[in-house]
């Protein structure tokens, strides 16, 4: 959830040039092609390791002790909470924009599962080269850095014989290994055991929330609305609020998100989905249909929206549409047709000529 490129994070540089969009066009062919060495050429650790330290409220001898503490505990810590972590199955490029008067790289991650995010890229010049030097996870609304850096003065602040610095982020693993295994309430048993004792929930909360979206949709609800009461409706919740709103059924507030947060971003047609989605929940047939033309003129290769889009024609009895569909997808992918019609066997448009047009040319 917090990132699923911090292993990217231990790297010595290489040389893209000054051209930042030619950096992260780099960047999305090597986690495309699961070129790890590439990837670690591109990120500089000890600038990475400086913007932690920077992240702590610490002077003198207080901030020294923390240095030679990161020096220690970064490369004990970091890979057992890498080790966890699976690369992205895309992870686009998609322009050079600004955060926190930064000048930044926006990239939008896809998983296997569905599951959208976005990360946003600090690239700086170090020793004559563009490196990245951190990212922030939309989905949680914090640098890695900052977020490391919180969680280490967390640990600092409690640390003793039972307590060993880091231990929090150990369990923080233990409950994703077990949410990987299938157990996702036993993942969330830790999770709660952790927070009372942390000034910083949010990473926490926010991995609570992806577990809990295995166990139902009212388990779900719950950890958004906990994260909600400590921290608000803010614009880094979206991605979760999008699954929220789906999940009680509010499509207008979720179309609202969508609205709310591609302006944030500067603008992604893959938000498309979302739209299409809430307008054919909404009865929006005609709108549905449009905006489900402009995703798959994007994104030919999304199977998914091809077939919604034709089981809403077929729904609606608009049996030329759904023609049109199916043509596409027969047209678009590798597909048998008796098994894709399966469920619309009792439909009208299976009778229709429209249907038999197509399969008796």
């Amino acid at each position: 959830m917090l990132g699923n490129l911090f292993f990217l994070l231990f790297a010595n540089a290489v040389d893209t040039g000054e051209n930042l969009p030619a950096w992260g066009r780099a960047i999305e062919a090597a986690v495309q092609a699961k070129d790890s060495e590439t990837l670690k050429k591109s990120i500089s650790a000890p600038q990475f390791a400086q913007r932690i330290l920077d992240g702590m409220p610490l002077k003198g001898e207080a901030r020294t002790k923390m240095q030679k503490i990161l020096d220690q505990q970064i490369p004990v810590v970091l890979p057992q909470l890498l080790r966890a972590l699976t690369l992205p199955e895309s992870y686009h490029f998609l322009r050079v924009t600004q955060l926190d008067k930064e000048q930044v790289l926006l990239f939008r991650v896809l998983m296997e599962d569905g599951q959208l995010n976005y990360h946003y890229w600090m690239v700086k010049k170090v020793a004559g080269q563009l490196q990245g030097i951190d990212f922030l996870p939309a989905n949680s609304g914090q640098w890695i850095s900052e977020n490391m850096a919180q969680n280490f003065m967390d640990a600092v602040g409690k640390q003793s014989a039972e307590q060993p610095l880091g231990s929090d982020l150990k369990k923080l693993q233990q409950a994703k290994a077990l949410n990987q295994e299938g157990k996702p309430a036993e993942a969330i048993a830790i999770i709660d055991n952790i927070l009372p004792g942390l000034q910083n929930k949010r990473m926490y909360l926010l991995n609570k929330i992806e577990f809990a979206s295995a166990i139902g949709r009212d388990k779900h609800n719950e950890a958004i609305r906990e994260y909600l009461n400590l921290y608000g409706q803010e614009g880094t919740l979206a991605l979760h609020l999008l699954d929220y709103y789906g999940n009680v059924d509010d499509y207008p507030h979720m179309l609202e998100t969508v609205n709310a947060f591609d302006k944030t971003i500067g603008g992604d047609p893959y938000l498309n989905f979302h739209r299409f989605f809430c307008a054919q929940a909404m009865g929006e047939y005609a709108k549905a249909q449009g905006l489900a033309g402009r995703f798959v003129a994007d994104f030919p290769e999304d199977f998914s929206v091809y077939y919604l889009a034709m089981a809403s024609s077929i729904q609606n009895k608009n049996d030329g549409d759904a023609a049109a569909w199916l043509k596409k997808i027969l047209a678009t992918f590798e597909v048998e047709i008796e098994p894709l019609m399966e469920d619309f066997q009792d439909s009208e448009f299976i009778h229709s000529q429209a249907y038999l047009d197509i399969i008796q040319p």
